[in-house]
């Protein structure tokens, strides 16, 4: 029995086990099953998270929740200078503002294609990919809405009257 490296998450593995016991990557004898995933060290962080190369759970958890979080937050802090809660707007503030929307809607785009194709790899319990998909698509939609109507069109509205 000799031990190999799973190439999903690097993990020793048994040349005699099915799958990776921590990630559950498919292995039939010491020889790596063949996947439709592209290899994982070609592509940086986006274009693996593109690809669906990272597990559910961090493609979903870290990738889609955390990193949105903290986007989220960001615009925040600058809409609240928009808002004059902090100093009167200014185009600077405005530009930054619209950047980091770009940012979001583009990273947004990236995950979402990210779980979604890291789901149709899942090989575990698959009501948790059905769940994951369901929750990206919710939060795809109401974020387009929300931001289209409550963020963008007032912050046109005001670096149109800026200018």
């Amino acid at each position: 029995m000799a031990l190999i490296v799973c190439p999903e998450c690097r993990n020793s593995v048994s040349d005699k086990a099915e799958k990776c016991p921590r990630c559950g990557y498919p292995i039939n004898g010491g020889t790596i099953v063949k996947q439709k995933m592209p290899s994982a060290f070609n592509h940086s962080y986006l274009g693996r998270l593109w690809h669906g190369e990272y597990q559910l759970g961090y493609a979903f958890w870290i990738s889609f929740v955390t990193i949105f979080l903290s986007i989220n937050l960001l615009i925040l802090l600058f809409a609240a200078q928009l808002g004059h809660l902090i100093f009167p707007p200014t185009a600077l503030i405005v530009t930054i503002v619209m950047a980091l929307y770009v940012i979001y809607a583009a990273y947004l785009i990236i995950c979402a294609v990210g779980v979604w194709r890291s789901a149709s790899y899942y090989t575990g319990f698959q009501l948790l990919a059905t769940v994951a998909r369901f929750l990206v698509c919710c939060y795809v939609f109401s974020s387009i809405s929300i931001t289209t109507i409550g963020f963008i069109l007032p912050l046109v509205n005001l670096f149109l009257t800026l200018n």
